[in-house]
């Protein structure tokens, strides 16, 4: 998804993504348990919903009933920290509607995207 991938290239992450949608029964048999990974659910082209996950086929075979998106967007990350970073900067930006957004988020994810964006100017630097 286009969108997501701007979203990354501007923090200068450069993470394997890949589509997937769920079958019939409501499961997604070509996805490897036990990956840390970010999510987006996608429903009418919009980003419904964001979350972070250790097990991405189980967790979206969760929410196939729950969320009622069409397909999702996974982000393939290194660590589950590097996860938590990554959700709370996509909910902070994307504002996604079935995430429940406290005030706390939105200042959290201020101070991450600052952590992000002087690491990448490092990065640039070199």
């Amino acid at each position: 998804m286009q969108v997501v991938d701007k979203f990354l290239n501007s923090y200068g992450l450069q993470l394997q993504t890949f589509t997937v949608r769920p079958n019939k029964k409501g499961t997604f048999p070509n996805i490897h348990n036990g990956v840390n990974a970010v999510y987006f659910l996608i429903k009418y082209s919009e980003i419904v919903y964001v979350g972070k996950t250790k097990n991405i086929s189980r967790r979206l075979r969760n929410h196939v009933t729950s969320k009622r998106f069409e397909y999702a967007y996974v982000v393939d990350a290194a660590g589950y920290e590097e996860c938590s970073d990554i959700e709370l900067l996509a909910i902070g930006h994307f504002g996604p509607i079935l995430n429940s957004i406290p005030d706390i988020i939105y200042q959290h994810a201020g101070l991450v995207h600052k952590r992000y964006m002087e690491q990448y100017a490092k990065h640039l630097a070199k």
